[in-house]
């Protein structure tokens, strides 16, 4: 991971440097706050600094990276694993080529027994046989709590799938494809965590570089999400807490831990981002997390909106958990401050482009912090464009990577991604969602 390290440490300084270019040609140097507007208006650049806390995370969670010891060397194990995906059969093309992905993944490294459950309202026309098990949730169904969408399938397969207490569950959606690595990642997990007395719930990175020429621009948008499972959810599941919750997919889990904790029962409050919820319930019941090596790939959005439908979810789900979950209060304002500060983002954001109009001059201190937590953000794409490239794409395709190099930090220091990012909070903080939207992939 030495590359990685210096990635970060040339994407900082790059970016730092390039911003206060910027701020001398543009800043007003020799004005100074004095009428109270201008006064009032100078406090509102602490609102820079709310990226800093998750900026400094994030750097430490990717410094701290280490190279997988011996991956390639993992040896089989005897545990039963469950690949589990949770679908509404809307893409059954999508869903095919996963099951197929997995077979062949497990064919090229078969380190362990498994079936995939395909958990879904609806039956599939799919040969079914000992490696593939389809669980149709019956329409009727009804959990105890009124849970709805995916928390209710989750919740019917804990409890009506025959796989054994003792085998582990990886969690993926429909469009979720593992990698060798990936199969290594879980094997190594399992082997460490089947033996202690209440074993860690992991999760890993996840790539999204599939459709790169078909949608280049969403796909560099979602570069922020690998390097955020790099920076901050990896250092997250070092500690073993989950300040910042947990994805969907890339959940592994010993069954038996699924049921103890109740399932995923958790009502319409806490059904929009179950995930989330989950975790905490599992934080305030003793279990603890663990980062699993390997990368798994996903899909990026295919359209803007779908892009902000997805932002707005995550922000209206997150919220209901900070304010509902049936957990202590130390673990609702651990990720309620992360909710908190990801809500200023925009507001940030507003204020940076009035100040390009109103601004005076800022003190030092405010000016280097402000700087140092953009720059940090920026650093989150590079380094999840470059993990996505080098896993994503042949080394021969020198001219689309510099390209994407040249774009990608374009887009993120000028900066359009960040505004739609902040747009789509906007949109939540304003006009929440009230279901689950379903992102075409």
């Amino acid at each position: 991971m030495k590359v990685i390290k210096f990635i970060v440490i040339m994407s900082m300084a790059v970016v730092m440097s390039l911003l206060y270019i910027a701020q001398y040609i543009l800043w007003p140097e020799d004005q100074y706050a004095t009428t109270t507007f201008e006064i009032i208006f100078e406090w509102f650049s602490l609102l820079w600094l709310a990226g800093l806390l998750p900026g400094i995370i994030g750097i430490c969670g990717m410094w701290y990276l280490k190279s997988p010891k011996k991956l390639e060397d993992e040896n089989p194990i005897r545990n039963f694993v469950c690949f589990r995906i949770c679908t509404r059969g809307s893409n059954p093309k999508a869903l095919a080529k996963t099951i197929l992905r997995i077979k062949k993944e497990m064919a090229a490294v078969p380190l362990f027994p498994y079936v995939v459950e395909v958990v879904s309202e609806r039956g599939f026309d799919f040969h079914q046989h000992d490696r593939l098990r389809i669980i149709v949730v019956p329409k009727d169904y009804q959990t105890p709590n009124g849970s709805r969408f995916k928390a209710r399938a989750l919740h019917y397969a804990t409890f009506h799938s025959p796989i054994p207490d003792k085998a582990w569950v990886v969690h993926l959606d429909e469009e979720s494809r593992p990698t060798k690595s990936f199969i290594r990642g879980v094997t190594k997990m399992i082997r460490e965590e089947d033996r202690k007395e209440k074993p860690s719930i992991g999760q890993g990175a996840i790539l999204y570089h599939r459709q790169w020429r078909q949608h280049p621009l969403l796909t560099l948008a979602d570069n922020i999400r690998t390097g955020d499972d790099l920076g901050r959810f990896h250092i997250q599941h070092k500690i073993g807490i989950t300040i910042f919750g947990l994805h969907g997919s890339f959940i592994v889990a010993r069954n038996d831990v699924e049921k103890k904790l109740g399932g995923f029962d958790f009502g319409p409050a806490g059904d929009v981002t179950e995930d989330a919820w989950w975790a905490l319930v599992a934080m305030e019941n003793g279990y603890r997390s663990c980062w699993c090596e390997g990368y798994l790939e996903e899909q990026s959005c295919q359209s803007l909106l779908d892009f902000m439908r997805q932002r707005r979810r995550w922000w209206v789900g997150l919220r209901l958990v900070v304010m509902n979950a049936p957990v202590g209060l130390k673990w609702r304002l651990l990720l309620g401050s992360q909710v908190a500060l990801w809500t200023l983002a925009p507001f940030a954001l507003v204020y940076s482009f009035l100040h390009l109009f109103f601004g005076t001059f800022l003190s030092e201190s405010i000016q280097f912090l402000g700087n140092f937590a953009y720059a940090s953000f920026v650093t989150l794409y590079i380094v999840g464009l470059y993990v996505n490239l080098k896993e994503g794409l042949d080394d021969k395709d020198i001219l689309f990577k510099i390209s994407a190099y040249i774009v990608q930090g374009a887009m993120t220091i000028i900066p359009i991604f960040s505004s739609i990012e902040g747009l789509a909070i906007l949109w939540a903080v304003f006009h929440p969602s009230k279901g689950f939207h379903i992102i075409k992939k």
